[in-house]
């Protein structure tokens, strides 16, 4: 299966767009979808507009190397954007309402802001190198890149990282540096900073309920929809592909087939403990290589699924 879309400002209905290399996809009536994969798969979530005609942003997705003066190269994934012309790789998300930008204290080898940095949470065999943890977060902001502030409402903005983050707190700083995308600086939101804990990887891209991203394009004209589609691309070793961001509408070029419509206000959009407004219920999933194939997911395990980029 190699598409999914959602449409917000169509009153939270889901749109299914699905490529020849789905086996299998059967729709049961909400609050879920189930989908049956025979095959090795990759999953594209795509917030898109109703139509096509209008201004976009177009980002790539993919492998994201970032060449640095006085460091070694750092090599990682997502889409590559600048914070206050510091380089960084970030991942889109649909976990927060902000963008989040890794801060250097998580590679630091002990507390500097009064945090706990990502060493702390490591055992002396898991212990990376400095060049290892800036490609691990896709490169990060320091002190004298960006000028720290208080967090203020980012908190009650992002009440998923609040969880993520468990018992640590929120965040200990902000950041109002303008972002560029396509090298040329759209927005200047207030941000957050991800100082210390382990239960991430590199920066978010927030594109979660009621983004700021996507707000604050579509108020400075850059965008028109409140919208977002996502090709992740593949990172197959026998056919690897680039992907795409779309901000603001779609790319008609990467659609194959016809939408489905599925009406997605009538569930609840807390699985578990987390805020989850993309879910589905996985009814099998199995895993082909070459003649062999493994089973995954059994058709009565029962797995409900968050759908997060």
């Amino acid at each position: 299966m190699e598409d999914i879309a959602y449409l917000p400002n169509r009153k939270d209905s889901v749109a299914l767009n699905l490529l020849p290399k789905a086996s299998k996809l059967v729709a049961m009536e909400m609050p879920f979808l189930i989908i049956v994969v025979l095959a090795s798969f990759s999953i594209n979530i795509t917030l898109a507009a109703p139509t096509c005609d209008l201004p976009t942003i177009s980002l790539a997705v993919g492998s994201c190397n970032i060449s640095l003066p006085d460091f070694p190269t750092v090599y990682s994934w997502g889409v590559r954007l600048g914070v206050n012309d510091t380089a960084l790789c970030v991942t889109p998300s649909t976990v927060v309402a902000a963008c989040l930008f890794e801060h250097e204290q998580v590679c630091l080898p002990g507390p500097a802001l009064g945090n706990i940095s990502d060493v702390n949470h490591m055992s002396d065999t898991d212990h990376m190198s400095d060049t290892e943890c800036r490609s691990r977060r896709g490169n990060f902001v320091t002190n004298s890149s960006v000028q720290l502030i208080q967090p203020g409402g980012l908190e009650a903005q992002n009440p998923n990282w609040d969880a993520l983050m468990d018992d640590l707190p929120t965040f200990q700083w902000g950041v109002r540096a303008p972002i560029q995308l396509q090298g040329i600086t759209s927005i200047t939101p207030l941000s957050g900073l991800i100082t210390e804990g382990s239960n991430h990887t590199n920066s978010h891209l927030g594109l979660g309920e009621n983004s700021v991203l996507l707000s604050e394009l579509q108020k400075s004209g850059q965008i028109r929809a409140n919208s977002w589609a996502l090709d992740s691309g593949s990172t197959s070793y026998h056919a690897p592909r680039g992907g795409r961001l779309t901000l603001g509408g779609f790319d008609p070029e990467r659609v194959m087939g016809s939408f489905s419509e599925f009406d997605m206000s009538q569930y609840n959009k807390t699985l578990g403990t987390r805020f989850c407004p993309l879910q589905v219920a996985i009814a099998e999933l199995n895993l082909r290589i070459g003649d062999q194939s493994r089973t995954l997911i059994a058709p009565d395990s029962n797995v409900h699924s968050c759908l997060e980029p």
